[in-house]
């Protein structure tokens, strides 16, 4: 059941943090602006500059998307220990 309980964690982490990349936040700095998706750490994001030189790309960052996906892993984890320790799962 451990095993179950460790795979299901897995999968709910990775799931959440690709849902959580339809999240957009909004940020400026100086004379570009940036969207950035995923939450808590933003692992994809929109840069557009502004002026004559407007330079666009897409950045993938795939240490906070791991991180992210950790982080939702282990709060599944930790919840479904908690059920099973309860008798309720």
């Amino acid at each position: 059941m451990n095993r179950l309980h460790s795979l299901l964690s897995i999968l709910v982490g990775f799931s959440a943090t690709l849902l959580s990349g339809l999240f957009k936040r909004y940020g400026t700095v100086i004379d570009a602006s940036f969207d950035n998706y995923g939450l808590p750490l933003p692992w994809l994001v929109y840069g557009e500059g502004f002026g004559a030189v407007k330079p666009v790309g897409w950045t993938f960052n795939l240490l906070f998307f791991i991180l992210d996906a950790v982080l939702y892993a282990s709060i599944t984890y930790v919840l479904l220990m908690t059920l099973a320790k309860a008798k309720l799962l």
